[in-house]
């Protein structure tokens, strides 16, 4: 699974629901989308880069083994998804 804030927020909003998950064994990637959390560094992300960043980490999971990919997010992180798994850019 991978969860994804909403915007203003960072993927440890997910902690306490990611550590259940992968209790109950699941692979579990928490995002900090581009200019949040441990990502503020890294400058504000624009549309596109934060969809990419998404399928990035989709990719990931696949690559680690896992055969489906759920991708939950709030707000800004649920718009991502929704594009990420449309393969939709974002304008």
């Amino acid at each position: 699974m991978v969860l994804v804030h909403d915007h203003g927020r960072s993927g440890r909003d997910y902690k306490l629901f990611a550590d259940k998950l992968k209790g109950k064994g699941y692979q579990v990637v928490t995002l900090d989308l581009r200019g949040h959390g441990a990502s503020k560094d890294a400058g504000p992300g624009d549309g596109p880069s934060m969809v990419a960043d998404v399928q990035a980490a989709v990719d990931h999971l696949h690559a680690k083994g896992a055969k489906t990919v759920t991708v939950i997010g709030a707000g800004l992180g649920a718009n991502l998804a929704v594009h990420a798994a449309t393969g939709q850019g974002v304008d």
